[in-house]
């Protein structure tokens, strides 16, 4: 929960579970195709970043099961980075009036890493 200082009201839990989910760079042999499977699967958001590269936003749970899903289609991963973890997406969060979730995934990753480089 947060008050109007933007302060952490809560158990170590209720901010796991409140926490946005990690932001990753994705490249594959078929980029667009994994966007497209993203697409279709509840908690993985995809977007092609302003580099080019595929930015995903996805929670650890969901992580698994975008990967598999992805090599059952013939997708290979050829490189999965991690731009954000769930703690930098939710101290980004804590600290911005816009929702994380209203992002685009490639916004998350810049926004923590230009907070990172102050």
């Amino acid at each position: 929960m947060r008050d109007g200082r933007d302060v952490w009201h809560g158990t170590a839990a209720e901010l796991t579970a409140a926490a946005p989910a990690s932001a990753y760079a994705l490249v594959t042999s078929d980029d667009e195709r994994a966007r497209t499977l993203a697409a279709g699967r509840p908690g993985v958001r995809a977007a092609r970043s302003a580099r080019g590269t595929l930015t995903v936003a996805v929670a650890e749970p969901e992580l698994d099961g975008f990967i598999l899903a992805l090599a059952a289609q013939g997708v290979a991963v050829r490189r999965l980075e991690l731009l954000a973890s769930p703690l930098e997406s939710m101290f980004f969060a804590l600290n911005e009036d816009r929702a994380v979730a209203e992002l685009a995934p490639d916004e998350v990753a810049d926004r923590v890493l230009a907070e990172a480089g102050r």
